[in-house]
């Protein structure tokens, strides 16, 4: 109904879309893909494909040149719903021992939701059309970058203790924002975006982003800040540092 209406539509993805996160990722690898098209269940297995055949269906209906397709990673900041990279800063302001998974030097990858809004915005008001990946320069953070992140922004009493991925796997622990990066998705958080950039993407410092996203979080109400909706809880958090302990005693 859109298609013969509207002279630009801008259409927000998702960087899961991709097919094979074991090699390096751009706008042009491969998609995803289903047996079974008319899945209509969305489950870890489904999404990225059930989001990959959105993606082909707009090219087709409205046409490349017509049409801009963002594909975000963790979208990070105030607002957000997920409590994915929320948790991090979140949790460091409790304090005493936490449990990180990896090592400091893991790539990890983000974007601000305000960076995201002014490239939407500006691709509209350009009329920008393409494919682009809209992510932090790929190598630019890790996961020591975001606990000192964290640190500096809670004036916390926080003590990393770093968990490898052969003891996180055996605990079957996933954790928001990191993978191994020796994994099959260890590319998931070093994807290119630099044709992203080139079109005006700008993105902060991400002590900007954790700042920020404290400062809103204070405001919120005592029934949405009691249970975060991702991490660890206190209980099992305190479990697995225990387990790690005796491990390695």
């Amino acid at each position: 109904m859109l298609a013969p209406a509207v002279s630009h539509y801008l259409y927000i993805s998702t960087i899961s879309v991709y097919g094979d996160f074991s090699q390096p990722i751009d706008e042009d690898t491969a998609l995803a893909t289903l047996a079974d098209e008319s899945v209509e269940e969305g489950s870890g297995e489904t999404c990225g494909p059930l989001q990959a055949l959105c993606d082909e269906r707009v090219l087709t209906e409205i046409g490349t040149d017509r049409t801009t397709i963002l594909r975000p990673t963790y979208i990070c900041g105030p607002g957000d719903r997920t409590d994915r990279y929320t948790y991090w800063p979140v949790r460091t302001m409790r304090g005493g021992e936490m449990l990180w998974p990896g090592t400091p030097d893991d790539n990890i990858q983000i974007i601000d939701v305000r960076d995201l809004a002014n490239f939407t915005i500006g691709c509209v008001e350009r009329g920008t059309a393409g494919i682009y990946n809209t992510v932090i320069p790929a190598g630019s953070f890790t996961m020591g970058q975001l606990a000192e992140d964290c640190l500096a922004v809670t004036d916390a009493d926080m003590q990393p203790v770093w968990a490898d991925p052969g003891f996180l796997a055996g605990q079957d622990v996933r954790l928001p924002i990191w993978e191994n990066p020796n994994g099959e998705m260890g590319n998931l958080l070093t994807v290119d975006g630099r044709r992203a950039a080139a079109a005006g993407l700008r993105t902060r410092p991400t002590r900007e982003t954790a700042r920020d996203t404290v400062a809103w979080w204070k405001t919120l109400p005592a029934d949405r800040t009691a249970t975060l909706r991702a991490g660890l809880s206190a209980g099992r958090e305190a479990e697995l540092l225990s387990l790690l302990k005796r491990r390695d005693a």
